[in-house]
């Protein structure tokens, strides 16, 4: 839960018509849950987890954020729950993760 700016994050991936039939853009945009303030986008012609790391950065620099205290949450949508991307954003840069396993049989 968030009780102030910059604390927690939500992230997606949507698709975008393009100018030409069965084209698409990829808007990647990061939502502070707290203000509900886009904190940073971008349009891209591929979807990859790499992209999306960099825009995390970016925006965790840009708003002078301590990665160590941010939480990020994503759906479990394939891109958003891959290993690449859970090894881009929790591996190496230290970002916590909030999301549960996708399924768990009781």
């Amino acid at each position: 839960m968030a009780c102030a700016p910059n604390q927690t994050w939500s992230w997606d991936i949507t698709k975008l018509k393009g100018p030409s039939k069965g084209s698409y853009f990829h808007l990647y945009v990061i939502l502070d849950i707290y203000s509900r303030f886009s904190v940073g986008y971008r349009v891209e012609a591929t979807e990859s987890a790499e992209l999306a790391s960099e825009l995390i950065d970016e925006v965790v620099t840009s708003q002078g954020v301590d990665r160590m205290d941010l939480t990020i949450h994503a759906h479990n949508g394939a891109s958003m729950a891959s290993k690449s991307v859970a090894t881009l954003l929790l591996g190496s840069r230290g970002y916590q993760d909030p999301l549960p396993a996708p399924y768990v049989e009781r």
